[in-house]
């Protein structure tokens, strides 16, 4: 089993929504990759391509997006934080997102209430998880490198017998 560095952040005060959105769209990502990308986002450079809560959504370079700054600020803290993590363990860089979790924090109860609804705070919280490991294509690329390929030399094709089919007499025809 491989080595993977993770990082948590629990009930963090941001969209649940926009962070599964976010979660889908770097997963797999290499970090620096994934780094850039965020950074773009809170510089409004590159939408974050919103796949499942695109309902009525303006639409920015061709897809339904939208630049989710406190998402992608939380996102960027969790990969450093990952990253250090990766780093004390031991991973050698490049690190790939293995898996991204972004779910539901606690619900809290809004405020009580108070004239005309005033006092509500609405409370969104979540949970977000994140593992880096090394990167597979260097993994390959170390494999063939140790692993030369015999090919071996072609062998001539044999002469197959041909199948002797037992033929049935024809029944003779006797002419009146």
């Amino acid at each position: 089993m491989e080595k993977t560095a993770t990082a948590k952040a629990m009930n963090l005060n941001i969209s649940p929504k926009f962070s599964v959105e976010v979660a889908t769209n770097i997963r797999g990502m290499q970090v620096d990759k994934a780094l850039r990308f965020l950074e773009d986002v809170v510089a409004q450079r590159r939408p974050v391509i919103l796949r499942r809560h695109n309902k009525e959504v303006g639409h920015h370079h061709g897809r339904p997006g939208r630049y989710p700054l406190k998402v992608a600020n939380a996102f960027m803290e969790l990969i450093n934080n990952a990253q250090a993590n990766a780093d004390y363990l031991g991973l050698e860089s490049p690190l790939v997102i293995l898996s991204v979790e972004a779910h539901r924090g606690i619900h809290k109860k809004p405020w009580g209430g108070k004239a005309i609804g005033k006092a509500r705070k609405r409370a969104r919280r979540t949970n977000l998880i994140i593992t880096l490991a090394r990167s597979q294509g260097d993994a390959k690329k170390k494999k063939s490198e140790k692993t030369e390929k015999v090919v071996k030399p072609a062998e001539p094709e044999k002469a197959k017998p041909k199948d002797v089919k037992s033929e049935k007499p024809k029944p003779k025809v006797k002419d009146k």
